[in-house]
């Protein structure tokens, strides 16, 4: 993808970057100062307007993508101050505020111990947020403006691969789409790691794609340490790192028998950098903390007992439904992959909140649609194809672990901009969308 070059746009930032210097420092002076309770509002306020800063620069190197942008950000800032001044957002409470609470709790000690508290998996998030409030004061509208900032930067990612995959045309619609997604814009005005996983997981794909037209090494290890850090934050990304190890041994195979020099020696190179990344992840356990810290506790029963656990309060389904054996597995995938994306359906809807989250299904069907008038497409680019297999692994993994729909409306909302990302074709056009690399 080629970026136009935007002397404003490197001034904006390089004025973003030393004004939060500023405040970093001012913040540290304003410890021991009279204007010590000021800084809650100041350092969530600041960091808005510097989120808006950045936002602005990045988005001025490719100026289509620009009013989507920063629209995304204003949104998500928008929620963010309701929620701060107004009144509690959905999802700001319960693990939203058991998050920052916790971050608070570490940071008490010193930068010492907070640094000591560090693990990987739903702990991370608040050791980030420990560490913060180490080098700042407490504020969980500062924390809620970072991630308003990654959040609107998940918009930006979506508008990259979609450019690269396709055409800037499209590129704007899916970063559209992404921008005003309800579910997507909530989860990134509360304190909750959704950010954290889903960002690094699409800059992942931006950067597997640009390996795809490039065959450049960087490329390939960029993407597999985004991908590192968003399975730092969630053991089920692991899933996606899988379908690297297949699908590049697959292609490695394929070559090796067409004897194709060039493809050959790339993906001989490439498999041996991804088993190489999926072998440290293994052994050291990183990110595995759903999984007991290791690969070999993954077992039919592991599963049974989360799809249990989790089928509880009035938003559970398929209560009665577990998994015993290989043939469960195959037959209630595509069951509980419907359950995931679709539910609450009409003969579940009891409250207000369950109307409201019909609109959320509309748009996952919306979603769908789009991606199977898209198949040949994404069948017919291999770059593409690759995160198609990807989401559909994601999606699988994550549906098989959740019988509730209150959970399964956060957890598929991870996955929405990687499906836009690969949408050629909205459902309401008759034809199909000319490609133009």
């Amino acid at each position: 993808m080629r970026i136009n070059k935007h002397p404003l746009s490197h001034t904006i930032l390089v004025f973003s970057l030393l004004s939060s210097i500023s405040l970093l420092l001012l913040s540290i002076c304003a410890k021991t100062s009279n204007i010590y309770y000021l800084l809650p509002d100041l350092l969530g306020w600041a960091t808005l307007l510097e989120g808006l800063i950045a936002i602005l620069g990045i988005s001025l190197t490719d100026s289509p993508a620009t009013v989507p942008i920063v629209s995304a950000f204003c949104l998500r800032a928008a929620l963010a101050l309701i929620n701060a001044y107004v009144t509690p957002l959905p999802y700001s409470q319960a693990d939203a505020a058991a998050f920052e609470t916790v971050g608070w709790v570490w940071s008490q000690n010193g930068l010492v111990e907070s640094l000591a508290n560090f693990k990987t998996g739903s702990d991370l998030y608040p050791w980030l947020i420990s560490i913060v409030y180490v080098l700042t004061n407490r504020s969980p509208l500062m924390i809620q403006g970072i991630n308003v900032l990654f959040g609107s930067l998940i918009v930006w990612n979506v508008y990259r691969i979609s450019k690269l995959l396709w055409n800037t045309r499209i590129a704007v619609r899916a970063s559209w789409f992404i921008a005003l997604f309800p579910s997507l814009a909530l989860y990134s005005a509360v304190t909750l790691r959704e950010v954290a996983i889903v960002y690094p997981l699409t800059l992942a794909l931006v950067y597997l794609v640009l390996w795809h037209q490039t065959k450049k090494t960087r490329y390939l290890a960029l993407s597999l340490v985004s991908l590192g850090i968003s399975i730092s934050f969630h053991t089920g990304i692991l899933a996606g790192l899988l379908i690297l190890v297949g699908l590049f041994l697959g292609r490695f195979l394929y070559h090796l028998v067409r004897k194709k020099g060039s493809n050959f020696v790339n993906y001989t190179g490439s498999l041996l950098l991804i088993s190489t990344f999926f072998g440290l992840i293994i052994l050291s356990g990183w990110g595995l903390e759903k999984i007991g810290g290791s690969i070999e506790n993954i077992s039919l029963e592991k599963v049974a007992t989360a799809q249990q656990v989790r089928a509880r309060d009035r938003a559970a389904y398929l209560e009665n439904l577990s998994i015993s054996n290989p043939a469960d597995l195959v037959w209630q995938t595509p069951l509980r992959l419907m359950y995931f994306l679709y539910t609450p359906f009409i003969w579940m809807i009891r409250t207000g909140a369950d109307v409201g989250a019909q609109f959320d299904v509309v748009l996952y069907l919306g979603i769908t649609i789009s991606l199977y008038r898209s198949r040949r497409y994404i069948l017919s680019n291999p770059a593409a194809f690759a995160i198609f297999l990807l989401l559909l692994a994601l999606i699988i993994v994550f549906a098989l672990s959740t019988s509730n729909y209150g959970t399964a409306l956060r957890h598929r909302a991870k996955f929405a901009p990687i499906a836009m990302s690969l949408t050629v074709i909205a459902p309401w056009e008759r034809k199909l969308t000319q490609i133009k690399r």
